[in-house]
């Protein structure tokens, strides 16, 4: 760079001498041209002594300094832009690293969140009752693959087709809880939107924006799996209305899938309730929010199509609160948002999805196929594990696993499924070999090319089984060694 800015600084010069230089030889041709007749001289002989002129002039130029002020000056923008050149190249260096440590912070704060803990907050019994509650209010029938909760539901089991109808169309359906009156169940269908789209929507807590107008901050805080039992832990800031201070909650969701019907419809249920966790403590400007039954019933719908059923308790917002507006809530807001949730799932990228895009991983667990024989937390869902810190400057300690725990039972499925493609794999090349023969006398293809043939595509067979096997085993121990870490 300065290399080339002392180049122009001396094509500057040069140019500068040869103007002067001409405009030197120009002065007399005036004077010459009066004299012209006197002395004898033609066009010719003007022009050969203007080029003469010229060339003397612009020789006495080169030994006279062309104005020390012109070249300094030149010389001092050089090296002004220089300076110039590498301050901005500094600071943009400096802000490329800012930002590159802050998307490594986001990244890292990120998985940390999403990373499946137990921090001691969660028991299995108080998250199967969560279940146990949402369950008897919408489809109780199953109550029965359910372990028998420590408490009662509070309130008696009543399936969603005994509600008490309070609107009808043929895309919505608002509904109330016989014996709850701030229950209410918003039902919306969705012909064109996928049930995965609808249900990968779902648990993205940081979409909820998108879709929920009443909702306005959102956070995640950590990702729950005990036992079996997957779910999640958020917190969740509502806008404020008419009369009604805006509030919050910090909830914990249960994901499930209902057993399989004659009409092979897939159907899943994220049960939902409030609680306190030390890492959301209440703040002044909103006013905490308990809330008692909640959550979502998903199922497919016609051919490609999903539905959605929402429980919506009201009651945390108080017991004083007009009809009017709990109309308002009920048969305006929340129906809009389950138009707009509907509008973001069918636009949702599922390349982006936390689950693999082929199988069946992205499905939550079947209802009432939890583990059991693992160890139970003792701790209390309101009581602070021993490893939290209470002033909430512990976050990436909060999130880290120590590296003697087992792996999560994510990595245990995601190892079990690639062990099962294996099996699969090689039962099929044996059944092929088999097939084949030694004596090609095993199918009809055996027959008509011999046994040279088979014997040489049983052993292709088997170097491609062998291959197979292999990458897949080094996925699986991949896979295992990622979780580790």
């Amino acid at each position: 760079m300065a290399t080339m800015q002392r180049s122009d600084s001396l094509a500057v010069q040069e140019g500068s001498k040869s103007v002067l230089a001409l405009v030197l030889s120009l002065s007399p041709l005036y004077l010459l041209l009066q004299s012209r007749a006197k002395l004898g001289l033609d066009n010719l002989h003007l022009g050969l002594i203007q080029v003469v002129m010229l060339l003397v002039l612009k020789t006495v130029l080169n030994f006279i300094p062309l104005g020390s002020s012109l070249g300094s000056s030149i010389n001092s923008n050089a090296k002004a832009d220089t300076h110039q050149m590498q301050r901005v190249q500094t600071e943009q260096g400096a802000k490329l690293e800012t930002r590159k440590k802050r998307r490594a912070k986001k990244a890292s704060s990120k998985a940390a969140a999403t990373a499946p803990v137990n921090t001691g907050l969660y028991r299995a019994a108080w998250l199967d009752q969560i279940v146990t509650n949402f369950i008897a209010s919408t489809e109780p029938r199953y109550l029965k693959l359910l372990p028998d909760p420590e408490t009662p539901p509070p309130l008696p089991a009543t399936p969603l087709e005994q509600w008490d109808s309070m609107y009808k169309d043929d895309a919505l359906q608002v509904s109330c809880h016989p014996k709850m009156k701030t229950l209410f169940a918003i039902q919306a269908k969705f012909p064109d939107v996928p049930l995965r789209k609808l249900y990968e929507t779902l648990i993205d807590v940081q979409k909820r924006k998108e879709w929920d107008s009443m909702c306005a901050d959102v956070g995640e805080i950590e990702m729950v799996e005990i036992g079996g039992r997957r779910g999640s832990c958020s917190w969740v800031a509502m806008k404020g209305m008419a009369m009604i201070k805006a509030k919050d909650l910090c909830v914990v969701s249960v994901v499930n899938r209902l057993p399989e019907e004659a009409d092979g419809k897939v159907r899943i249920t994220c049960s939902t309730t409030s609680f306190d966790h030390p890492k959301c403590p209440p703040k002044p400007e909103y006013n905490r929010m308990k809330l008692g039954v909640s959550g979502f019933l998903i199922e497919d719908f016609g051919e490609g199509g999903s539905q959605i059923t929402q429980l919506t308790d009201l009651s945390g917002l108080g017991s004083w609160i007009p009809s009017a507006v709990l109309r308002t809530v009920t048969q305006t807001m929340l129906p809009k948002s389950l138009q707009r949730m509907g509008r973001t799932a069918a636009e949702f990228d599922l390349s982006k999805s936390r689950f693999a895009l082929e199988g069946d991983e992205w499905l939550p667990p079947l209802l009432g196929s939890a583990d059991d024989t693992k160890t139970d937390p003792a701790s209390s869902p309101d009581g602070a594990s021993p490893d939290i810190d209470e002033d909430g400057d512990g976050d990436d300690d909060f999130f880290t696993n120590d590296e003697d725990d087992e792996s999560s039972p994510v990595a245990t499925r995601e190892i079990s499924t690639l062990v099962d493609q294996l099996k699969t794999l090689t039962n099929r090349l044996s059944a092929l070999e088999d097939g084949a023969g030694i004596d090609g006398n095993g199918s009809k293809w055996g027959a008509l090319l011999g046994a040279s043939t088979m014997q040489k595509g049983s052993g292709r067979l088997t170097v491609a089984g062998g291959a197979a096997g292999a990458t897949i085993a080094l996925a699986a121990l991949g896979v295992w060694n990622r979780r580790r870490r």
